[in-house]
C-alpha cells in the first residue's frame, strides 16, 4: 500500500511540474508580444505587473468561451440576440448518415425523396415505378428504403424485381416529417461544411457551425438562420428549401441587412433552381448567392478558402 501510495504522490507531483511548465512557457510568450495574461495589450512597465499576477494565479486553469459565447458575441456586433441555436459538431450522428446519402445521390434519389415527401403529407404509402430507370438509380433505390426500414424512418418497403416497383409504407412521426421536409438538407448542407475543413486546412477548433439559429433583431422582432459558420471573426451563412421558397424572401432580405456578409459568404440553397431571370432578382432582393445541390461544394469551398487568405493577408 505504501508503495502505491508513493507512485501515486510522484505521478502527481510530475503532473504539476509539468503544467507549471507550461504556464511559464505562456508567461514568455505574454511577455515577447507584450500581452496580460486575459488576452489584453499591455504597455510597458504593466507587463511585468501583469506576468506577476499571472504567477500567483497559476493555478487557476484557463477558462475558453463556448461556442455559443462566440455566436453570441458576433452576433452582438451587428445588435443581434441570441436566443436559442443548436451547435452541428465534427462527430455525426445517426441523421447525418441519412442526410448524406440523400443529398450526395440526389440525382437518383430525388423520384423516392418526391413521393416519401408527399405521401408524409397525405399520411398514406407510396410506390415508385423503376421500370425505366438505370440500375445505379434502383440501387440507390432500395439500398435507401433498406437503411430506412432497419432505422425505423420508415415501417416497411417491398421491391417486386419483375414489375421493378418500390412499395413503401411511410412512419409518421414527427421528427420524421422534419427530416423529410427540410432538415436532411441543413444537415447535408452542414456535413458538407465539415467536410471542407481538412481540404482547404483550416483549424477545426477554431471551426464551428451552428443550426436553427434563433435571434431578435433590433426592431424587437424574431427571425432565425438555419445554418451559420464561424471561422474566428468571419461568418458563412445558408439557406436551404425543399420546396416554394416564396414566403422566405422577405426574411431573408431582413436578415442580409443585419449580417452584412457578402453574397460570396451568403448562400440560398434550393432543390428546384429557378429561371434564369427570378434567379437574378431573388439575387438582387436577398444579396446572396442562389445554388443548386451540384453548385454547392464549389460555393463552400471557394468562401472557406478566402477566410485561409484573409489571414495570410493579416
Amino acid at each position: 500500500m505504501a508503495d502505491e501510495w508513493l507512485e501515486h504522490l510522484l505521478e502527481t507531483l510530475n503532473r504539476i511540474a509539468h503544467s507549471l511548465e507550461g504556464i511559464e512557457q505562456e508567461l514568455r510568450l505574454w511577455r515577447k508580444a507584450g500581452l496580460g495574461p486575459n488576452g489584453r495589450w499591455v504597455s510597458g512597465e504593466d507587463v511585468s505587473h501583469a506576468t506577476t499576477k499571472a504567477e500567483s494565479e497559476a493555478a487557476l486553469p484557463e477558462v475558453l468561451p463556448s461556442p455559443e459565447d462566440l455566436l453570441r458575441a458576433w452576433l452582438s456586433e451587428r445588435n443581434l440576440v441570441l436566443q436559442n441555436v443548436t451547435l452541428l459538431k465534427l462527430e455525426e450522428d445517426p441523421w447525418d448518415w441519412f442526410a448524406r446519402f440523400l443529398g450526395s445521390r440526389f440525382e437518383h434519389l430525388r423520384p423516392f425523396y418526391e413521393r416519401w415527401k408527399r405521401a408524409l403529407s397525405l399520411r398514406k404509402e407510396f410506390t415508385l415505378n423503376l421500370q425505366d430507370a438505370p440500375p445505379r438509380q434502383i440501387s440507390d433505390a432500395v439500398q435507401f428504403a433498406l437503411r430506412l426500414k432497419e432505422a425505423s424512418l420508415i415501417t416497411d418497403y417491398q421491391y417486386h424485381r419483375l414489375s421493378r416497383t418500390l412499395r413503401v409504407i411511410p412512419a409518421f412521426s414527427s421528427d420524421i416529417i422534419n427530416f423529410v421536409t427540410g432538415g436532411w438538407l441543413e444537415r447535408y448542407i452542414g456535413r458538407l461544411l465539415w467536410s471542407m475543413v481538412g481540404r482547404v486546412r483550416l483549424k477545426s477548433r477554431q471551426f464551428q457551425v451552428f443550426r436553427n439559429v434563433q435571434l431578435v433583431l433590433p426592431t424587437h422582432q424574431q427571425t432565425e438562420l438555419d445554418l451559420l459558420a464561424l471561422y474566428g471573426d468571419q461568418a458563412l451563412w445558408l439557406e436551404s428549401k425543399t420546396g416554394d421558397y416564396s414566403t422566405s424572401v422577405e426574411r431573408w432580405k431582413q436578415n442580409s441587412t443585419y449580417l452584412q456578409l457578402p453574397s460570396t459568404h451568403a448562400g440560398i440553397v434550393l432543390l428546384d433552381t429557378p429561371s434564369s431571370t427570378a434567379r437574378q432578382m431573388l439575387e438582387q432582393r436577398t444579396g446572396m448567392q442562389v445554388l443548386s445541390l451540384s453548385d454547392l461544394p464549389a460555393f463552400l469551398e471557394a468562401a472557406m478558402r478566402a477566410w485561409v487568405g484573409d489571414i495570410h493577408r493579416v
